[in-house]
C-alpha cells in the first residue's frame, strides 16, 4: 500500500524456498523484472540477506528514465535507495518479532 492508500501486487512467488530464499516477479518496474532473496543464517539471531534483482536490461531507456516510487527514476538509483528502504522495515519488522 503506498502512502496514498493505493494498492499494488509486487509480484508473483516463482520459487518458494524456505527456509533460504525465495524468487519473485517485480511487477513494480513498467516492465517486468525478477527478484531473488536468499536468507543464510550466520547465528543464532544473525541472518544475512541477499538480494539480486535482475532484468533490467528488458526495460526500454525511456523506461528506466521513467518516474518511479521514489524520485530519480531507476536509471538515477531510485532501486537502490528502494531496496535499502525495503530491507530497512523488513529488519525492523524482525526486530520486533522477538
Amino acid at each position: 500500500t503506498w502512502d496514498d492508500g493505493t494498492q499494488r501486487d509486487w509480484g508473483e512467488i516463482l520459487a518458494w524456498e524456505p527456509p533460504s530464499g525465495f524468487t519473485m516477479t517485480w511487477l513494480v518496474t513498467p516492465t517486468a523484472t525478477e527478484v531473488e532473496l536468499s536468507f543464510k543464517e550466520l547465528g543464532p539471531a544473525l541472518t544475512r540477506v541477499a538480494v539480486e534483482h535482475r532484468g533490467w536490461e528488458k526495460l526500454s531507456d525511456e523506461e528506466l528514465r521513467a518516474a518511479c516510487a521514489l524520485p530519480g527514476g531507476y536509471s538515477g538509483g531510485a532501486h537502490a535507495r528502494g531496496w535499502a528502504a525495503i530491507l530497512g522495515r523488513l529488519a525492523e519488522a524482525c526486530e520486533g518479532a522477538e
